[in-house]
This record gives structure tokens, sequence and C-alpha cells, in this order.
């Protein structure tokens, strides 16, 4: 019994022995692991210059550890915009109690790897300028609002990363104005069909891809309904008719899309010039917004980053073309799933899609066959037959950028469903614009809606284009900043764990 009990009691201060040795490996273990942690993190810094073995060694000397260690930085990687550390720590701690067992010293080892990163943001922002937008005051505080987040955005192009946001401003209404130079180049034709305007239309297959979709492609006919010439040269001719003072697509500077910019000022002179007209097509403005982060656009960047020339006296460099892009944004729009690099896209709207409408076919010829004549010398438009030299028969492209479908029905006679056509309607569009949604988000472009006292259709409409019902928002004028603001902070975060 004696033995017994001298047995237990033995093997109770054996384990006691081992539990304070344990105890004290933990409690060694924790504290250099917490050091070395704080080490890392310090190291891993995009602001640090030095080396990460001598800022984390330094780290580990300034806690004045109990314990002797030797620490090694394991890894190191670098660029602009990442930086990713590993370090190791190790020990030797003596036994108190376990050396009787045969276990003198316990070896310690403690990792630890910390990263940092900037990542590169592109952004495309679209814009609702349908002619709704010009009540309520809506227009009127979207622009501070749009403003205020791309200055935000912008904050982030410092001295040391001029390049890391890119921002294409896309408005949009019935249609959606890429501008010439933009336009040229994705289609890779400098022989336009006309030179009024520079839209596209699709076929409903390239709203299940971000590309640009040239195959399927045309450009728009510039055209409108109605104009404030309608009613004038009753004559016949006589009178210069002159451009559409109302085309569906937008020619005006303002409504052009400016790609890859990264500067404020041009950015917030057009956002603050924003005119409201017109119908509504949603499905368009978020096709040219994935398109503009798709990384097949690549070569249209380059092109547009050549647009730039030096002045030989002063050294100074300008931009030959308002769509000129900076050099430093090459390679851009990267390829999807870039480490570094968050796609972002933002619409708003404040209604919801609305009748397209177009020329029919058979009255989109380029020849020279339409029944109306101009003057090349006035620029006079006559709906007679005309012989003198000045005068050349228009095709049906040139007239329609010239007279609205109902100015040449009140001269020429027919009704305007002859030449007119309903192109697509709101569940055609609403159909397209869930295609190019789900394509972007398949193609990991975090896409934010903006329901701006829009209809319940376009609410539901956004709402299954956001990436998830947190990235949706409903708003008003006296919301909307406040929307586009916690847009802002969800990107900030967004790249902090991207």
């Amino acid at each position: 019994m004696t033995l017994f009990v001298v047995l237990t009691f033995t093997t109770m201060i054996a384990f006691a022995g081992i539990a304070i040795d344990v105890a004290r490996y933990e409690a060694s273990r924790a504290e250099i692991q917490t050091h070395l942690d704080n080490a890392t993190l310090a190291a891993a810094s995009l602001r640090q210059t030095e080396d990460a073995s001598v800022i984390v060694d330094r780290y580990m000397v300034a806690a004045g550890l109990d314990v002797k260690y030797d620490v090694v930085a394991l890894n190191e990687v670098n660029s602009i915009t990442y930086r990713h550390i590993e370090a190791q720590a190790t020990s030797n701690m003596d036994t108190f109690f376990m050396h009787m067992f045969g276990v003198s010293d316990l070896d310690l080892v403690v990792r630890s790897a910390a990263q940092e990163r900037v990542p590169h943001v592109e952004v495309s922002l679209v814009l609702d300028i349908s002619g709704s937008m010009g009540n309520g005051g809506r227009l009127t505080n979207l622009k501070p609002a749009a403003v205020s987040f791309v200055t935000n955005l912008l904050d982030a192009n410092d001295a040391d990363n001029p390049n890391r946001v890119s921002i294409s401003l896309i408005p949009y209404n019935m249609q959606v104005n890429a501008g010439e130079t933009l336009f040229e180049l994705v289609t890779g034709d400098e022989n336009s069909d006309h030179d009024y305007s520079y839209c596209a239309e699709w076929d409903e297959q390239a709203f299940e891809e971000t590309g640009f979709s040239v195959s399927r492609m045309d450009q728009a006919v510039h055209m409108g309904y109605s104009n404030s010439d309608d009613y004038t040269d009753t004559s016949g001719y006589g009178t210069t008719v002159g451009y559409l003072t109302s085309p569906y697509c937008r020619p005006e500077t303002f409504a052009e899309i400016t790609p890859w910019s990264k500067d404020l000022n041009a950015l917030t002179t057009q956002i603050n010039n924003l005119q409201a007209r017109g119908n509504t097509s949603i499905d368009l403005g978020v096709k040219w917004g994935t398109a503009l982060l798709d990384s097949s656009a690549q070569p249209v960047l380059t092109a547009l980053a050549g647009m730039w020339e030096t002045n030989a006296e002063t050294g100074e460099v300008t931009a030959t073309n308002r769509q000129a892009v900076d050099p430093g944004f090459i390679g851009r729009p990267v390829v999807s799933g870039d480490e570094v690099t968050l796609k972002v896209l933002v619409v708003m709207t404040d209604g919801q899609n609305t009748t397209q409408y177009r020329v029919k076919n058979s009255y989109t010829s380029n020849t020279a066959n339409s029944p109306v004549w101009i003057n090349r010398s006035t620029e006079a438009v006559s709906f007679n037959f005309e012989s003198g030299s000045s005068w050349d028969r228009m095709s049906w492209t040139e007239m329609w950028g010239r007279v609205s479908v109902k100015g040449y029905t009140r001269r020429k006679g027919g009704k305007w469903w002859h030449f007119w056509d309903y192109h697509l309607n709101n569940s055609e569009k609403n159909d397209r614009l869930s295609d190019i949604c789900a394509a972007a988000k398949d193609n990991q472009i975090i896409v934010f809606s903006i329901a701006y006292s829009a209809s319940e259709d376009g609410q539901d409409a956004l709402e299954d284009c956001a990436t998830s019902s947190a990235y949706y928002h409903e708003g008003d004028p006296e919301t909307i900043g406040g929307i586009f603001a916690e847009i802002g902070g969800v990107i900030e975060k967004l790249k902090l764990v991207q």
C-alpha cells in the first residue's frame, strides 16, 4: 500500500512537472509569435524601403524577449502594389522536469507571414442621362455625388503610384456614343457608315460576353423622330435644314465615352456638363461598361495611349485627342482574375429600359438612293430633284442624319412606321441586360447598381444586375450622395481583401 502511494505521488509530481514545462514552452512560443507577427506586419508595409530581414530583426530586438532566438526572413515578394513577407524564429528551451525522462530541451519553431497589397482598380461608371433625369433635381443632385465618387477613387493615385485607379465614364440614354476615335479603334474601320455620331447596335448573342463583340456590332444610323426644323422649308428647298437637333445618338462631347481616365478635371467637367434627354437603354450602357473592363480591349487602350505629343521647346506633353489615355495604363484592362486588380462596374438609372427605335433596314443604304438632295456648297436640302453641279443625291444614311422621320414624311408623304421600327421593347432589353450582367459577374467584375427614384421594373432589373443584394442600392436625390459614398467605401474595403 505504501509503495502504491509513493508511486502514485511520484507519477503525479512527474506529470505536474511535464505540465509546467509544456506551459513554459507554450508561453515562450506565444510571446515570440506575437512579436514575430508584429514584425512581419511592419516589414510587409508597402511604405517600407529597407530589407525585410532588417525590419524583422529590429522589431524582435526591441521586444526584449527573455528567450534567445534566431530569426530569418524566409521569403520576400515585392512589387509596386504587393509585398509578401514570411519569417521564422527558432529557439531552444531547457526543461525543468522533462529531463528526468530523457528530454533535456525543447526546440521551438515559430513562423509568421504577412502581406499588404494596394490593387489596381479599373472602374466603369455608367450614368443615366435620359429625359426623366431632368425631373425632380435628379441630374442636379447626381452631378456632385458622381464628382465626389470619382474624386475619392482617384485620390489613390499618388506620386509613388500614379496609375492605381482608372475610370471609364459611360453616359447613356437610348444609345451610347462611343466617340469617333474609340469607335473606329474598336471596329478597326476608319471608314464608318457616317460621321454624325458613333453609337452601336448589337445582336442579342453579343450580350452573353463582356468584350466589344465587333463581329456582332453595327454602327447605328444617326436619326431622330422629330426636329425643330420639321415645319420649315415648305417651298421644297432653299432653307438649310442642317443637322438633327434631337438625335437618338447624342453627338455632344459630354455624351461621349471617356475611356480609362485618371484626369479628375476632365471627368468633373464632363459630369457637370451632362444633360438629360431621350429614352433609356441600360443594357447598352452596361455592355460598353463591361467591354471597357475586358482584357480584349488592351490593343484599343494601347492605341489611345499613343495619342500624345511633346513640345520640342518646352518639353510639355499634351494629348492630341480628347480620348487619349495615359501611357501608364498600357497593359489594361488586365485579364480577369488578376490577383492585384479589382474590376468594378457602377450602373445607375432613374427609370427602366424603354423602347429602342431604329430605321428599318431597307432605308439604311449608304448608296445615293434616297429621294432627297443636298447642296454641298450651302448644305441646303431639297426634297425635289436637283441637277445643278453643287447638288448631290443623298444616301438614306446621310439623309436621316439631317432630316427627322417626322420631317421626311411631312414633305414626301407616307407614315412614319413605314421607315421607323420599334427595334427592342422593355422585356427584350431587360433580357439583354440580365445576360450582360451575368457575363460580367462570371468574369469577376464586381457590379454595383443604383435604382435612383426608379420604377419597380427598373428596380428589379438592377437588383438582378448587382453582384449581390448587398451591392444593390435604392435612393433618391436626397440620398444619392450617401449611396455613392457608401459604394466608394466598399471598394476601399475590397481593395484590402482582394
